[in-house]
């Protein structure tokens, strides 16, 4: 199958600034064709200094928004969903924080999730307007698995029935 990986025509950079590892991005497209995409504001890839980041587009990826930071204490690894009924989700595993948009990206707000204990969260996966499941993971164990240096990961699916506000 071709791939666009090699036609730098095709490439559109949506952020490189000096100073900042701009990493572990997700991408939803809403139901009016914008593009909204998340990712992190590092200072390196351990990072001592981490902001969660926003930016849209309405030209499928041409243009881009100006950076939007949604939380400068911490993010790790968000993920972006677009719900059937319009809404944006961005889940950050990071304190577990929801961040909600029904105004195509325009606007956000946050709520915990509790009783999630995994990190590295997936997109949410809605099951009915309320109800939602997301896996996560952890690494478990006192034995590190020698092919990663890390105790063997342990995956974890988890339903919340209060649109993400509690999990079990």
């Amino acid at each position: 199958m071709p791939s666009i990986s090699d036609k730098a025509e095709r490439h559109t950079i949506i952020d490189r600034r000096p100073g900042h590892y701009l990493c572990f991005p997700d991408v939803c497209i809403t139901d009016t064709g914008r593009l909204v995409v998340v990712y992190n504001e590092y200072d390196q890839h351990v990072a001592t200094r981490r902001a969660l980041v926003v930016r849209t587009s309405d030209d499928l990826g041409d243009t881009w928004s100006p950076v939007r930071l949604l939380r400068t204490d911490n993010s790790h690894c968000p993920r972006i969903t677009a719900l059937e009924d319009g809404h944006l989700v961005i889940g950050d595993d990071h304190g577990v924080v929801f961040f909600w948009s029904a105004d195509n990206g325009e606007t956000w707000a946050s709520h915990n999730g509790a009783g999630l204990s995994h990190g590295l969260l997936d997109r949410l996966t809605q099951l009915d307007t309320d109800t939602f499941l997301i896996t996560g993971h952890q690494h478990r164990g006192s034995h590190p698995h020698p092919a990663i240096r890390q105790a063997p990961p342990e995956q974890m699916v988890y339903i919340s029935h209060n649109r993400c506000r509690n999990w079990k």
